[in-house]
């Protein structure tokens, strides 16, 4: 998975965790976000988190492939910032 336009314009980057089912989005070289990838039903949600603080981020959708639930929670993040 590639990092999203909105982030690298704001030299952010998104890495994989060893786990291969959390994502860190990182900002100015440290992670400030970790996404999860969980098990909804026969689906997938996208579980948010502020890394510092653990203040989860909203992120309310059902997927049915991974991929497609790391991008909308990607997104979630990006309104939840403002961004």
């Amino acid at each position: 998975m590639n990092a999203p336009a909105w982030l690298t314009q704001r030299d952010g980057l998104l890495k994989e965790s060893s786990d291969g089912e959390t994502y860190f989005v990182l900002l100015a070289h440290k992670p400030q976000f970790a996404l999860n990838v969980v098990p909804v039903g026969n689906d997938f949600g996208c579980s948010i988190r502020q890394t510092q603080s653990g203040k989860r981020v909203v992120s309310a959708g059902k997927f049915a492939s991974k991929d497609d639930t790391l991008k909308a929670g990607l997104e979630d993040l990006r309104a939840s910032l403002g961004w």
